[in-house]
């Protein structure tokens, strides 16, 4: 089987230069997310796999310092992986996307000729839809095209709250992405919910994430709580600060790593209270650092909001493979097998989740660690690279 993976995830060639240019937030999840899915179809005899990439990288001036990003080609764990290149001044930031992508695409597909070709088509930007359509129509390729959705155009479209000019044009743009989307052949999705968006008929696979198996770490030397992840408020961040402030336990500490519209409110909280630490926007290695000098780790997103209903917060993941004791919500998109591990509060407001983080730290070690290594064999069996890659690939052979 032939793949062809098309994402937005940084090359290692680009990704400190990435970070280090970048003038807004640095979200690692899909990239994480891209990757992971890539390993998981790795190291298999019945497939030729390679990844073309247009790095998630923001416009110049006001999200990047650069005004080009260069194009490379490199090979990383084995997958041969081309990165497009791009000139980064807004307004040509998307059109120049679009026309490298697209050039490259035609090249590639005409490498392939008529050899029977799966492309696997992650997070689709409304460019990436009509960079891949016109590069399909160009050739003639008859090449399948699965669509891997971690968020829903529309539902990207209403979080981020545009109104006036810029709202319409986004909403018209967003309208016929969603249209270009129902012209895919088939479908994975982050939560079963995701359906509402899809065409009837079609068919589609539910996988809500794929991890890593890393080491468990170590129990933390005091009452440590650890978020990791964007700050914005609409996912749950001022919530978890009111909650850690009304907590009984003593001694305790709230670490906080990631880039978003509450950082510069949560430098001023840091100051004020020495038990708030806030690390700004990190790499995933120092977001992993961070967790594993957790005794908790939480996620305080409520489903307030209905994006809830068709996302599945990656970092559950990543925090049951951490081996801390982890607080969250059981939101919409959160299947049920899930809640065994989980310290679930009984309310979505901050006293209840006070009270979930009170009772997570007052654990005693050996609970903690029967609740760790349960919850890591759960990820294991179900939600690591090679049993989601097995069902990736049967998915791809109906």
């Amino acid at each position: 089987m032939h793949i062809l993976f098309l994402g937005n995830f940084l090359p290692a060639p680009l990704m400190q230069n990435a970070v280090r240019d970048s003038r807004g937030k640095v979200s690692f999840s899909n990239h994480i997310y891209e990757w992971n899915i890539l390993k998981s179809l790795t190291g298999r005899e019945d497939v030729r796999l390679e990844a073309l990439t247009v790095p998630g990288v923001g416009s110049y001036p006001k999200g990047n310092r650069r005004i080009f990003t260069r194009a490379c080609r490199t090979e990383e764990r084995g997958i041969p992986v081309e990165s497009v290149g791009s000139c980064n001044l807004w307004p040509y930031f998307t059109v120049s996307r679009r026309y490298h992508l697209q050039k490259t695409l035609i090249k590639k597909l005409r490498a392939y000729g008529r050899e029977p070709l799966e492309i696997l088509l992650c997070a689709p930007s409304y460019y990436t839809q009509l960079a891949l359509r016109s590069a399909l129509k160009r050739v003639g390729s008859d090449a399948r095209v699965t669509a891997i959705l971690p968020d829903v155009p529309v539902i990207m479209d209403e979080m981020s709250g545009a109104d006036g000019l810029r709202g319409r044009l986004i909403h018209r743009r967003t309208a016929r992405s969603m249209e270009l989307l129902s012209e895919c052949d088939r479908y994975i999705l982050l939560t079963e919910q995701m359906r509402d968006f899809i065409p009837d008929g079609k068919p589609y696979l539910v996988m809500e994430g794929v991890v890593e198996m890393t080491p468990s770490a170590p129990p933390a030397a005091g009452p440590v709580i650890a978020y990791t992840g964007v700050v914005d408020r609409q996912y749950g961040l001022g919530q978890l600060v009111d909650a850690f402030l009304q907590l009984k336990t003593p001694g305790a500490e709230l670490h906080i790593a990631g880039s978003g519209p509450m950082a510069e409110e949560l430098r001023d909280l840091s100051r004020k209270h020495p038990s708030i630490r806030y690390a700004g926007g990190v790499s995933p290695e120092e977001a992993a650092g961070i967790r594993a000098g957790a005794s908790v780790v939480v996620n305080p997103r409520t489903s307030e909001h209905r994006f809830t209903r068709y996302s599945f917060p990656s970092k559950t993941l990543e925090y049951l493979v951490s081996g801390k004791t982890v607080v969250a919500h059981m939101l919409p998109g959160i299947p049920e097998e899930y809640r065994p591990y989980l310290i679930v509060p009984e309310r979505e407001d901050a006293a209840a989740l006070a009270a979930a983080l009170d009772k997570a730290l007052a654990l005693d070690p050996g609970t903690v660690a029967q609740r760790a290594e349960a919850a890591r064999n759960f990820v294991r069996q179900f939600k690591t690279c090679r049993p989601q890659g097995d069902r990736i690939l049967q998915f791809l052979a109906r």
